[in-house]
């Protein structure tokens, strides 16, 4: 039973990660730049009702900061056009004949990709942001914790190892989300909901913390 399981779960992560991969592929040489940006800047404008507006200003300067480095100081733009849109200057020879053939998903991978990376700065920064409000929960869901954990430390029982485990594993699931929320591209796919990550992540987070430090000892 344990081995079925295991299985089925390998099984649905692979399928999950190539879907992930295909989605990724597909807003990045398929659909039509307009249209993402549009859903880029609903994404933005939806995340400013939710936090003050303060941070989220503060959150819009801080990524078009990031993002202008990226160009003005690395060229990025310059090096994507290089790289994805073959020279027509020249005899095509080697991998530009190939280039020559998707030379529209080329200019759709130019121009998509940047708005991709301004996204993921944003969801970045915005993040920060929330963290940044969440702080003092998260110092107090710590210290709560720790303030538990004095209090148990001589308490036996009301603590099993799956206990724990489903709150360890916590941290991790948060980590995988945050990644995927960091990286996926349009995520309009989902209504809208996406600038609901970040505070649901950070709650969680603090449930989690809260739980491991004050069961911690009793499980050493």
């Amino acid at each position: 039973m344990a081995s079925d399981n295991s299985t089925r779960s390998q099984v649905f992560k692979t399928i999950l990660f190539f879907g992930l991969i295909i989605y990724m592929g597909f807003n990045i040489f398929v659909l039509s730049t307009s249209e993402l940006s549009q859903q880029v800047r609903q994404e933005i404008n939806a995340s400013k009702n939710l936090i003050p507006s303060d941070r989220w200003k503060s959150v819009i300067e801080n990524t078009e900061s990031s993002f202008g480095i990226l160009v003005n100081d690395y060229g990025m733009i310059n090096h994507l056009n290089q790289i994805l849109i073959p020279d027509n200057s020249r005899p095509a020879r080697g991998l530009n004949v190939v280039m020559n053939k998707f030379t529209s998903f080329n200019y759709t991978a130019a121009q998509n990709i940047p708005l991709l990376i301004f996204q993921a700065i944003y969801r970045w920064h915005l993040l920060l942001g929330w963290a940044i409000i969440f702080l003092p929960y998260l110092i107090a869901m710590f210290a709560d914790g720790l303030y538990q954990w004095k209090l148990k430390r001589y308490v036996f029982g009301n603590v099993t190892v799956q206990f724990y485990r489903v709150w360890f594993r916590a941290f991790w699931i948060i980590s995988t989300l945050t990644t995927i929320y960091l990286a996926m591209p349009n995520m309009a796919l989902f209504n809208n909901i996406a600038q609901l990550f970040p505070p649901l992540a950070l709650l969680i987070l603090g449930i989690a913390l809260n739980r491991l430090c004050s069961n911690f000892q009793k499980l050493m």
